[in-house]
């Protein structure tokens, strides 16, 4: 049994060396002083509680929270791939009508009639999510003109033309409204279509602003519900102030604030998201999920980190040495502990009931106790993390331990399939509408199990990163475009001055007085200002016409016998299947970039950028 303990303790350390469980004491300082202030607020409503009694209201708080939002939000990745393969149809009716005709051929030759699908997930593969849509389309079709008989329809058209039908509806219609009368003209374009082909690329057109107003609201509701969340635990304001401090250090003070006071609804008022385009919505909600599973999965690690070491408690709460002089040690020890539960068999190590399983895919299980195995696990669990890390004066309890880490791991998994939801429903967006014109992977550590993008969208302040996983960010890029070729992101460097990582704390929509303003500071900066490139590239996100020169290709050409001086984007792209970089040639296929200098950076390895400060 015992050697049973180590090889579970031996994939544990190989997990731990991967993990992301707590970087250093750094940053659980940081994530602390969230989880600090909820215990405070615990200790104010009841005084006279317990060590154990706040410990189990914190940890309830949190999952409950996270929980329940989940439960709230949909998932906005399906939403947008329906609405952006419609899209696609009106753009190209031959691809929308050759999948019809296959469709209908399949039916005919089986001799039945196509059937609802109660409930559809669709995919990442673009030509079985277009076949789906088109089999919706015309089985709403069907059951739509089901109410018109054969009878009804050939009388109507025998007797009226099409003009005078409208017409006649319309005065036999007491509401007068303009839906009514699209409604009326809507049935008359399908009555007098001539086949079901001419129909269904009617209900294409109307379909198409149904499904923008059905991703839209989905949207709103999912940043609503976030800002909501991010809000009850004050780190909206936090953000700001980060944003705010970050401009400032920048010299750009004339640039409008993020209030820090009602940062709520400066960022997430209804009426303001509504006047806000999709693509916009799209980004928002994918950085704002980001922040959403960041900070919940932080406060829970740094939680962990309060309970293990005896933090929680209300004498330890206020006093920051506590929190600012954790050993690495410990910090290891904590993400070994994470990991060993982690790779435990429960269903051999406990003897548990299953009572719910949320469609996030969050577990709610009770334990009821330890098998004789489990048990000899727990004492040999107990016995190896008393003596070593620094931990001897923890518990080691693998039951209680357990019902935490556990607990973390669950709750990682919704959140972390909701985050994937909101970043590819905004990768989606960008595939088929092309609506960035500098969006693609960010080079780091090729040998992460994650991938880093960089996201330029116009009108926002300040583009995006997102750290996506690299095996299923390949897979679905495979899938949407038939190769696996991504664009590079230009100007990563932009936002490193004098050795500071310029982050996005807060990502906002940009209003006209945003806008002049940045532009104005850009065309008054100097190009040997160490904040040109910087200021520039905000510029191009005001406005997307002034993509920044220090990122294209300077040509000297001859225009009517002079010279003159041009300049000219050069897209890259990676392979995502061997790391090589292309670009395109004239005949628009790819060629390998610059190969000697591709050898030598190759040989030179990639730049470990992890030394940069970051100021979050």
């Amino acid at each position: 049994m015992v050697d049973e303990f180590y090889g579970i303790l031996n994939k544990a350390m190989r997990l731990e060396q991967n993990s992301n469980f707590i970087a250093n004491a750094d940053e659980f300082y940081k994530n602390s002083i969230t989880t600090r202030n909820l215990l405070r607020k615990i200790y104010e409503v009841n005084p006279e509680a317990s060590l154990k009694e706040a410990r189990s209201v914190i940890k309830n708080n949190i999952m409950r929270d996270a929980r329940d939002k989940i439960a709230q939000l949909h998932n906005v990745k399906a939403y947008a791939l329906r609405r952006n393969i419609l899209n696609t149809f009106i753009r190209d009716e031959k691809l929308f009508e050759e999948i019809y005709r296959e469709i209908i051929e399949e039916e005919r030759k089986s001799g039945k009639k196509l059937k609802a699908v109660e409930r559809v997930t669709y995919t990442d593969d673009t030509k079985l999510d277009q076949r789906q849509l088109v089999i919706e389309l015309i089985i709403a079709l069907r059951d739509y003109m089901k109410k018109f008989s054969e009878e009804d329809l050939k009388w109507i058209r025998s007797t009226f033309k099409k003009r005078d039908y409208e017409k006649k509806m319309k005065l036999l219609s007491n509401d007068t409204t303009k839906s009514i009368r699209g409604d009326i003209e809507f049935d008359a374009d399908l009555i007098y279509a001539q086949t079901e082909l001419e129909q269904m690329k009617i209900c294409l057109k109307d379909k198409s602003q149904d499904f923008d107003e059905l991703l839209k609201k989905e949207y709103i509701k999912s940043l609503i519900i976030i800002g909501e969340y991010l809000d009850s635990y004050g780190v909206l304001e936090t953000y700001a102030q980060r944003q705010n401090k970050q401009n400032e250090k920048m010299k750009l003070e004339t640039l409008p604030q993020i209030p820090e006071n009602d940062t709520f609804f400066y960022l997430f008022d209804e009426k303001k998201l509504k006047a806000l385009s999709l693509t916009k919505l799209s980004a928002l909600c994918a950085f704002w999920s980001n922040r959403f599973v960041k900070v919940t999965l932080d406060m829970y690690k740094s939680y962990i980190i309060m309970y293990e070491l005896g933090l929680d408690a209300k004498d330890k709460i206020d006093d920051d040495n506590n929190f600012r002089n954790i050993s690495k040690e410990k910090i290891k020890v904590l993400g070994l502990k994470f990991g060993f539960i982690h790779q435990l068999d429960l269903g051999k190590v406990y003897t548990f009931n299953e009572t719910e399983t949320l469609e996030s895919g969050l577990e709610l299980y009770t334990i009821e106790k330890l098998s004789e195995y489990g048990k000899t696990i727990s004492e040999n669990y107990k016995k190896y993390f008393s003596n070593i890390g620094g931990l001897n004066d923890t518990e080691n309890d693998m039951n209680e331990d357990a019902g935490l880490y556990n607990a973390l791991d669950g709750m990682q998994m919704a959140l972390y399939n909701h985050k994937s939801n909101s970043i590819y429903s905004l990768i989606d967006f960008l595939i088929s509408e092309k609506i960035s014109l500098n969006w693609g992977v960010i080079e780091e550590d090729k040998a992460t199990k994650y991938i880093l993008l960089g996201i330029d969208i116009p009108g926002l302040n300040m583009p995006l990163r997102l750290h996506i996983n690299r095996e299923k960010f390949f897979k679905f890029i495979c899938k949407k475009q038939g190769k696996s070729m991504v664009r590079l992101y230009d100007g990563k460097d932009d936002f490193v001055v004098s050795n500071t990582y310029l982050g996005t704390s807060c990502l906002i929509p940009i209003n006209d007085e945003y806008g002049n303003e940045i532009k104005k500071i850009a065309d008054s900066t100097r190009e040997t200002d160490y904040r040109s490139k910087f200021i520039n590239h905000l510029a191009f996100l005001a406005d997307s016409r002034r993509y920044p020169k220090h990122l294209q290709k300077k040509k000297t050409v001859i225009k009517k016998g002079k010279e003159k001086v041009i300049y000219e984007v050069i897209p890259r792209y990676i392979d995502l299947k061997n790391g090589k970089i292309y670009v395109k040639n004239k005949n628009d296929e790819f060629v390998l970039y610059s190969e000697e200098r591709q050898i030598d950076k190759d040989k030179e390895g990639i730049k470990n950028e992890y030394n940069i400060r970051r100021i979050r």
